[in-house]
């Protein structure tokens, strides 16, 4: 089995899926049960938009949700390390260093 993840190709293919899928729930799911979060917009006004999520899930807030890298509860995912540093901005925008190499997604730039 070919590894899609090193063919821009395949990359983009995959993207659209997600695309074509994301709008399939977006059309089929009533608001109330659907909640996208732009991640610009998270590491922008992190506290307002916990507060969104938190709300949609119909949790009672805490404060304990905007100091997530102090929770010392055991993470099982390949994310362990980055689960436990404080939310950044290192990474908005940070696709543009690779615009040279990124023709095959320019489409998605609109």
């Amino acid at each position: 089995m070919k590894d899609f993840t090193c063919d821009r190709g395949d990359i983009v293919f995959f993207y659209e899926q997600y695309l074509r899928l994301m709008a399939h729930w977006r059309q089929v799911l009533p608001a109330d049960r659907f909640l996208e979060i732009d991640y610009e917009a998270m590491v922008a006004d992190r506290e307002r938009l916990t507060r969104q999520i938190i709300g949609f899930c119909g949790l009672e807030w805490d404060e304990a949700c905007l100091h997530s890298k102090r929770n010392r509860s055991v993470i099982k995912t390949a994310s362990n390390w980055q689960a436990r540093q404080p939310v950044y901005t290192t990474s908005v925008a940070r696709w543009r260093h690779y615009e040279p190499w990124l023709r095959e997604f320019r489409q998605f730039l609109t």
